[in-house]
């Protein structure tokens, strides 16, 4: 017997003016995300037809959903909806990621259409193609998120732990490992980020192929296959940064580095199959959940709803517009450093034109008898900022060591010495009077605070320096103040 809240079928009928309500506000919550996919689609027509296409959908679904008709009170559906709307709260609150966001609108959106009776025998029957689409469509229109970054981190983080375990001790594990011997890179393809949206992908649509429900059995299964696929991933990169550092084959290392990638994607994925394909005895096997609600349950569930998505609304003010403003006050650096303009590598502007939440600009200086550059970048995004030493690398300085100079308890420099002891090389991330030469700490504190907006400074002086906390600091004082003085929605100027 199924469970519904009556009332009468009129669109005006309280059951269809609560169905509206709820897609409006739900909609309006999402501004942020729709005006980025606006400013997708006019940079890319295969964007506009898949948006209008998608629009066609939803208009013919709301059509027959017969939405003055009684609210149905199906348990996944609410479900659906509830995730989705805990899921924006946690996003707009946290990293902002738009193709997150649109993909739990649309997921939003599909469970809304559950609560319609009209549509609920085909809501059930393609809720993993729902659940695809939803997955799929945003990542199309823009794969770069930003998530990857604290992929990278980990894995590197692995790899040289595992490394120490056989005796060769990194340098630098950022996104970057550097032994004594070689530099690997563990750039965005080592991250894994990919064969795990490829992967999900795969895995979504082999439940729509075999006919299988999503129950707590395919959640676990699914968590496994993550876990693989991350597992394969460091495999990987262990595998190469061994190739290149202890054996120095750095050319069979390239060539292995897509075929070892594709195998291990490969072997996860039969293995996913497999784990679909056939009832192992550790997985649950029981339903997510019942079908249906009782009228009280319904009525309860859909007022926290309505509560819920009233703060996912409020937490889109914590979202700032990804444009920086003009006119912004400009981070102004001391006339005792002498500057002069320098101008970016083309391998800098590659990397920090893309961004525009990101400035960066360079300068020659002179402190007393230290001579150097500067390498100045705020930023609000996300995944814009990488280990320094790797820029270095690609320019032909060599990193000999790496040490970390502790000036307070906050403020935390990374120290390098380069090119066989000849220059000194010093770098920090700073948000306020906050500072620190962890890429992972800056990773989590963006996540978890209200930290967004963070410059990366780093310096090279031409000539070596002692790494004492008093020698390094009266270096980078001058250089602290005024980025602690600033304001970080500002503009870099000389």
């Amino acid at each position: 017997m199924t469970t519904m809240i009556h009332n009468d079928r009129s669109i005006c009928s309280p059951n269809a003016l609560l169905k509206i309500v709820l897609l409006a506000l739900w909609t309006i919550g999402h501004w942020p995300t729709f005006l980025w996919l606006s400013h997708k689609s006019s940079q890319r027509p295969d964007v506009i037809l898949i948006v209008i296409f998608l629009s066609i959908a939803l208009g013919f679904a709301i059509y027959i959903a017969k939405i003055g008709g009684d609210i149905y009170a199906a348990k996944p559906a609410m479900l659906l909806f509830l995730i989705a709307v805990c899921g924006s709260i946690s996003n707009a609150l946290t990293i902002s990621f738009r193709q997150a966001d649109l993909m739990l609108w649309m997921l939003g959106v599909y469970g809304w259409l559950g609560l319609n009776h009209a549509l609920w025998p085909k809501w059930s029957r393609v809720l993993n193609i729902g659940i695809l689409v939803a997955f799929a469509v945003p990542f199309y229109m823009e794969f770069s998120s930003g998530l990857g970054f604290g992929l990278r981190l980990l894995t590197a983080s692995l790899v040289e732990g595992t490394l120490e375990i056989v005796g060769i001790n990194a340098i630098s594990s950022q996104d970057i490992i550097i032994t004594e011997n070689s530099i690997a890179h563990v750039d965005i393809p080592c991250s894994g980020l990919k064969s795990i949206w490829v992967g999900s992908a795969f895995f979504i649509a082999v439940l729509a192929l075999l006919n299988i429900k999503i129950t707590l059995s395919t959640i676990w299964k699914y968590c496994i296959f993550v876990l693989l696929l991350l597992s394969a991933n460091m495999f990987r990169v262990l595998i190469l940064t061994v190739l290149t550092s202890i054996y120095h084959l750095p050319k069979i290392a390239e060539a292995l580095h897509v075929p070892i990638g594709i195998l291990g994607f490969a072997i996860n994925c039969c293995a996913a199959w497999f784990m679909l394909d056939r009832s192992i005895i550790f997985f649950p096997q029981n339903d997510l959940m019942p079908k249906v609600f009782s009228d009280r349950s319904a009525k309860y569930f859909l007022f926290l709803i309505f509560f819920l998505i009233g703060w996912q609304a409020t937490a889109t003010l914590y979202d700032k517009p990804t444009a920086i403003p003009n006119n912004i006050t400009p981070v102004t650096l001391p006339a005792i450093l002498q500057l002069h303009s320098l101008p970016l590598t083309d391998g800098e502007k590659r990397y920090f034109s893309p961004s525009e939440q990101t400035i960066a600009s360079k300068w020659g200086f002179t402190l007393e008898k230290n001579i150097g550059s500067i390498l100045l970048v705020q930023s609000r995004d996300f995944n814009m900022f990488h280990a320094p030493e790797l820029c270095m690398a690609a320019n032909g300085i060599v990193v000999d060591k790496m040490e970390t100079i502790r000036i307070t308890p906050d403020r935390r420099v990374r120290v390098m010495v380069l090119n066989g002891g000849q220059v000194t090389g010093i770098y920090w991330l700073q948000s306020g009077k906050y500072m620190t030469d962890s890429f992972g700490e800056r990773y989590w504190r963006y996540l978890w605070t209200n930290e967004k907006k963070w410059h990366m400074v780093s310096i090279i002086i031409d000539k070596p320096l002692s790494f004492t906390s008093d020698v390094i600091e009266k270096v980078i004082e001058p250089f602290y103040a005024a980025v602690s003085e600033s304001n970080y929605e500002s503009t870099i100027v000389q």
